[in-house]
């Protein structure tokens, strides 16, 4: 049989690179906290995650006691709002993870993390109309995001958002990924032309490369 040809390597995120709950709980706990819920112990948060977000807040809110989920739209929206500042509260790879990828890596794998992951780290909001973001793994400085402006919307704010991301990136390898944290620190861009605004961050020669040719494509 032939050998299958891999072209690329998908991982989900939380859970299955990284250890994240004890950041998921300490931004459900301040959630609940503002309603009179909580706090909720590290195993009832793995019964309340799985399928987003959103479910997530509707489980703790009703284990609270809130079982008409009277506060959901309120406590959703904080939820997102605290998750968002706090996302790498104490999270680490699971054992074996940093050398799996690093493996990946050297072999030249394209590798590629789904979830929800961009809202996140990118805070939005009403400011961009479409956008395309390639996220690397949490243990590998590499990210490219393309933010087209929504109407009446400025660059120069979706420019600040691409600044917190990169400072945001640099404290996640700050004394834990000295290489990574180099990287980002010596690399990253921010570009912007018309309505369109893009952060990219890795290698010397590949920002080079990708800042080529957003020049090329947008002047």
């Amino acid at each position: 049989m032939a050998e299958m040809m891999k072209k690329a390597v998908i991982f989900d995120l939380d859970g299955t690179l990284s250890d994240s709950i004890h950041s998921i709980k300490y931004s459900g706990d301040r959630t609940m906290e503002r309603f009179g819920y909580g706090p909720f112990s590290e195993e009832q948060y793995k019964y309340f995650v799985g399928d987003g977000a959103a479910n997530l807040v509707r489980r703790a809110l009703s284990a609270g006691g809130d079982t008409e989920l009277i506060h959901f739209e309120e406590a959703y929206a904080l939820y997102r709002e605290i998750f968002r500042e706090n996302c790498m509260y104490r999270v680490r790879p699971y054992d074996g993870i940093p050398e799996l990828l690093a493996a990946l890596k050297a072999q030249g794998e394209t590798m590629e993390v789904t979830g929800d992951t961009a809202e996140n780290y990118y805070a939005m909001g009403d400011m961009v109309k479409d956008y395309r973001i390639y996220l690397s793994t949490m243990y590998i400085g590499e990210e490219v995001a393309v933010f087209r402006l929504a109407e009446g919307k400025k660059a120069d704010d979706v420019k600040a958002m691409c600044q917190q991301r990169i400072q945001d990136l640099k404290d996640s390898f700050d004394g834990y990924l000295p290489e990574e944290y180099a990287a980002v620190e010596e690399n990253a861009v921010v570009l912007a032309s018309g309505d369109v605004v893009a952060m990219v961050t890795g290698t010397k020669e590949g920002v080079a490369a990708a800042k080529e040719v957003f020049e090329k494509a947008l002047g």
